[in-house]
């Protein structure tokens, strides 16, 4: 029972932070379209990735592994130290993370980003 409600706090905790995100990064196809519909982190990826034409797609899966890898530090935070959940410290991570990843050469990060821009104006 714990566990199970550990589940569905941690679903809703990274539903939020794909929602946020893809409002701060102007990334409307990372946005689940309801709550039942890609609730595996597999399906959610795999119609991302086919949201975006195909020469965008490597930097989908950077991003997608970006936000994965956040979460997971950010869920060890919370397991081991104590520290309670925080989506917007979270997405400011991320933020602040990929354009670390940009500067060091992610170049088809840096294109899916420039693109999201683009489509958002």
């Amino acid at each position: 029972m714990i566990r199970r409600m550990l589940l569905v706090h941690n679903m809703h905790v990274s539903l939020r932070l794909k929602l946020l995100l893809s409002l701060h990064m102007c990334l409307e196809f990372l946005i689940p379209h309801g709550v039942h519909q890609c609730v595996q982190f597999s399906g959610w990826w795999c119609k991302a990735v086919k949201q975006v034409p195909k020469e965008l797609r490597k930097g989908v899966n950077s991003l997608v592994t970006l936000i994965a890898w956040e979460i997971w530090k950010h869920r060890c935070e919370c397991v081991f130290n104590g520290t309670p959940p925080n989506v917007d410290l979270v997405v400011r991570t991320i933020s602040h993370e990929c354009s670390l990843w940009c500067m060091a050469g992610a170049r088809d990060l840096a294109c899916l980003l420039q693109w999201s821009l683009a489509q958002g104006s």
